[in-house]
Formats: structure tokens, sequence, C-alpha cells
């Protein structure tokens, strides 16, 4: 973590400033050291909220499910391993959750496609949930008589 020694100055004196127009004060003397401090934690706590937000980048639930895999098919693990492996599957968990909540279409798969709703002038109605069939689909069975 590298904090940018202008940057913290110049917010402690901001806040030094500002506490001295609050208490209506001459000087900013007394107030620095206790100004300098809230601007280390300030600058702290937004590094910590950079680094958060960089490591969040989004990953697709296929590269984090291979990443598990290669963990967990590790001849040994570490107890760093395991830790990593459950920060990958509780990525993996939302990763996929928002993925199919994006696109619906990967929940259903590719021949569960749902039947229309209402009549229209040239097909009559069918249920919900009949799942349709290519035309050329043979069936690798034969059925009894």
């Amino acid at each position: 973590m590298t904090i940018n020694r202008k940057e913290l100055f110049t917010l402690a004196w901001v806040y030094g400033r500002q506490e001295q127009w609050s208490r209506r004060l001459d000087t900013v003397r007394g107030l620095f050291g206790d100004a300098l401090r809230d601007a280390w934690q300030e600058l702290k706590r937004r590094a910590v909220i950079a680094a958060e937000r960089a490591r969040s980048v989004y990953r697709a639930p296929a590269d984090l499910l291979a990443a598990i895999r290669e963990i967990v098919n590790r001849d040994r693990l570490r107890a760093s391993d395991l830790a990593r492996l459950s920060d990958l599957r509780r990525e993996y968990a939302a990763a996929s959750e928002t993925s199919t909540s994006q696109n619906p279409k990967l929940e259903t798969g590719h021949w569960s496609h749902s039947a229309p709703t209402q009549a229209t002038p040239t097909r009559p109605a069918r249920g919900l949930g009949i799942a349709a069939t290519p035309k050329n689909f043979t069936p690798s069975f034969r059925p009894m008589a």
C-alpha cells in the first residue's frame, strides 16, 4: 500500500482548516496533528476500497470452474489452497447466479423452448412446458407395437 504524501498533506490541511473554521480559531496550530491522523486513516480506507475494486474483476463462470478444478486436482493442498478454493467457489456461485439471471436461455437449454401461450391464426394454442423437437429427429430405439 503506497500513499501519496502530497495527497496526504493536502487532505490534512483541508481537514485542519475545516476544523479551524468550525471552532472559529485563528490558526490551525493545535489541530494539524489530529487532522493528519484523520487524513491518514481516510487514505488507508480509500486504498483498501481501491484494492477490493481491483480484486473484484468479473470472471466468467467457466474460468472460475477451471480454476476450481485445477486446485481440486492437485496432489497436495495447503491451507492457502483451501482458502482460495472456498473463495473461488463463493465467486463461482455468485457469477453463475448473475449469468443465469441476465441470460435465462442458458438455464433452459437448447431443446426446452416453451410453446406459445396464445393461439395464433395459423396455429392453435399449446400449454406451457412442451419441449420442441427438431423436424429431422429420429429416435435411437424402436417403439414397441
